[in-house]
């Protein structure tokens, strides 16, 4: 799902980690763990999905529900530290949303018209006039623009399928948008008191998080969720938080939010909301051999949340009954990787390098 999240220099399109001592974890982004962190959340999205698609039910994980869920609560904290940080370092709107429109809907745009144009017309149950000429077709561009709604069907397209929805992934892009506004109204009004704002608005979500049951609104306990993880992570940059996160902080906090996703309740959901974003921002922090192979290769997180979906929808209409689930699930991610790698390499990395004063190279993990 996401984000604009990498290591970088001032000129570039990712930020430098806080140096401080304590911090042992903390390392240059270019050899940091964020990346490699974000696509193997977007490759859970992708196995959770899977589940979902084959009408099975998906892999649970105790205090956040499903394995998709985990995923993108990940890549909500890992937004707001970099989003925040992106505001922190350059405090105004038209290069702030520049950044953001950048990162986001170019890589989009190309999902969204592929979906209409290519995949549409290939797996609809339709005849192609009345796919061409159906209100519901050209009502998919919207999802282009985001601000407009997110449509997730096109018409007589996996009709047959568990579920028809050509990208449902789509669904959270909207939540990031509100989340950057966030950060921008706070910073516009409130100037050098925009960060008190952060963990404000983070603890009132969280109070309506924990007074809402699950089953009621539908989703919204989902995105009340995501927006407490977004601001947490705002929280942790603004307040510099990471340089406490010593080894020993980062293991004690790992194992209480183990324990508290099993205990459940409230008082574990609490947990979880002010020890998950440590966790996951001090994981991140960490240099690691394998982190800086995913930077060097090229930041495919985003892609590959972008265009799995549809993958999937395509490998299980026309191959989960004679490979298996498992078979299938295999084609399904080795597809969006090469679409993925595409994205990046024809997209994504040529947008990016516009949005980086001078041209300069985009760094490892992007602000989205």
């Amino acid at each position: 799902m996401t984000p604009d999240i990498h290591s970088a220099d001032a000129e570039g399109d990712r930020v430098r980690l806080p140096e401080a001592s304590p911090r042992p974890i903390s390392g240059d982004r270019s050899s940091s763990s964020f990346d490699a962190i974000r696509l193997v959340a977007a490759f859970a999205v992708l196995v959770s999905h899977q589940f979902l698609l084959a009408g099975r039910h998906e892999p649970q994980v105790r205090g956040f529900g499903s394995l998709g869920v985990l995923a993108l609560s990940v890549f909500f904290v890992i937004s707001g530290y970099f989003v925040a940080s992106s505001w922190d370092r350059e405090p105004d709107l038209l290069p702030y949303w520049r950044k953001r429109v950048l990162r986001i809907f170019p890589a989009l745009l190309i999902v969204v018209a592929i979906s209409i144009l290519i995949i549409g017309p290939t797996e609809t149950s339709l005849s192609l006039k009345s796919y061409a000429t159906h209100p519901e077709t050209w009502a998919y561009w919207k999802n282009a623009l985001l601000v407009l709604g997110v449509q997730f069907d096109l018409p007589g397209v996996f009709a047959s399928n568990t579920l028809s929805a050509v990208n449902l992934s789509l669904w959270t892009l909207p939540i990031e948008i509100v989340m950057y506004a966030t950060i921008a109204i706070s910073g516009i009004t409130l100037g050098r008191f925009a960060r008190w704002s952060y963990p404000i608005l983070s603890v009132a979500l969280a109070i309506v998080w924990l007074v809402t049951p699950d089953n009621t609104f539908g989703t919204l306990p989902l995105i009340l969720s995501l927006g407490v993880f977004f601001l947490a992570g705002a929280t942790v940059y603004s307040f510099d938080l990471l340089k406490r996160v010593t080894p020993v902080v980062l293991l004690a906090s790992t194992v209480t939010v183990v324990l508290a996703s099993v205990h459940g309740g409230p008082q574990g959901k609490i947990l979880l909301w002010v020890l998950f974003p440590l966790v996951i921002l001090g994981l991140g922090a960490v240099p690691s051999s394998i982190g800086r192979r995913v930077v060097t290769a090229g930041d495919f997180s985003y892609g590959v949340y972008l265009w799995a979906f549809p993958i999937q929808q395509i490998v299980i209409t026309h191959s989960l009954r004679t490979v298996g689930f498992w078979i299938s699930m295999l084609f399904a991610a080795i597809a969006t990787a090469a679409m993925a790698f595409a994205s990046w390499h024809f997209v994504e990395h040529p947008a990016l390098q516009r949005k980086s004063r001078g041209g300069m190279r985009p760094q490892a993990t992007p602000e989205r």
